[in-house]
């Protein structure tokens, strides 16, 4: 807000989080370095760890994009005269755009949120396990086991972690940080994008990030057109499903909810495959090959 105090000279109230730009500016960077590293592993391959440039990209892209999570609690109390809890994002968010509506969706997007917050923990707080790995002559993985160190993890960490498989019961996130991939930046991201596309009553059509990033083809303009670029050219087709089935059924429980242009509504208008719109001029399904195509003139 601007204001006028004479002598040519203006008043300003500007409010400070920064964290959206995370988002915006440093995350694709994190994610086109992710994946460069996570096209060279070999699919269904098992390992204990994915390559070091892949986890540290990975999960710094998670911290950074949980982090904006915040900022965006902070902005929207901020606008809606509303106090904050402090130790709890999660229920903020859940309270400003769901608003207690329908009580076992609420449940399910807390859940959903606390997923990512857990993450966000395990990466912020340097959550350490200790693993107990065995490899046969062609270092092929024949023995793999993780313990948290006593003193790590909470009750919100034992409700929505797994504990055979150390990952998250709903998004299957990795929570041992060694294996945080592509993957698990994907989901978070995909979820982030969601989040931003439920109307509140301040941002009628949600809020979408304008990003502006140029990938090797062309530029991307918001979150689910970068999203959508990795998609179609995803090796490990066992990922591709297993985003299909979370797409399905998040659309399912929130659709009363959604707006805009998101990664789980971009879906072929003949077979519902996601990653039909990649940008404004090209729309093709990658797997019914349907198109819609454009006239130059």
């Amino acid at each position: 807000m601007k204001e006028s105090e004479g002598n040519n000279q203006y008043r300003q109230q500007i409010l400070t989080p920064i964290a959206l730009q995370y988002v915006i500016q440093i995350v694709p960077k994190l994610m086109e370095e992710a994946f460069d590293a996570y096209n060279k592993q070999k699919f269904p391959r098992t390992y204990f760890q994915v390559s070091i440039s892949e986890y540290t990209n990975s999960t710094a892209g998670i911290l950074l994009s949980v982090i904006a999570l915040e900022s965006y609690r902070n902005l929207l109390c901020y606008h809606q005269h509303k106090p904050i809890q402090k130790h709890d994002v999660t229920t903020d968010l859940c309270d400003l755009l769901l608003q207690n509506n329908q009580p076992d969706l609420y449940e399910k997007f807390h859940e959903l949120l606390d997923e990512l917050f857990i993450v966000r923990d395990v990466i912020a707080h340097n959550h350490m396990f200790l693993l107990d790995v065995a490899h046969d002559t062609d270092w092929q993985m024949t023995k793999y086991a993780a313990q948290l160190l006593e003193g790590y993890g909470d009750k919100k960490y034992n409700k929505v972690v797994n504990e055979e498989s150390r990952t998250t019961r709903r998004l299957g996130l990795n929570v041992q940080p060694l294996l945080m991939s592509f993957e698990d930046l994907f989901k978070v991201l995909l979820v982030i994008d969601l989040i931003l596309g439920i109307p509140n009553i301040i941002l009628s059509n949600g809020l979408p990030l304008h990003i502006i990033y140029k990938t090797e083809k062309y530029w991307v303009n918001n979150l689910s057109e970068l999203l959508t670029y990795y998609y179609v050219q995803i090796p490990n087709k066992d990922f591709m499903v297993d985003i299909n089935k979370l797409s399905d059924g998040l659309r399912l429980d929130l659709n009363a909810f959604l707006s805009g242009e998101l990664f789980i509504n971009n879906i072929c208008p003949k077979c519902s495959s996601l990653g039909f719109k990649r940008h404004s001029r090209i729309l093709s399904c990658i797997s019914c090959g349907y198109e819609i195509k454009f006239e130059v003139n």
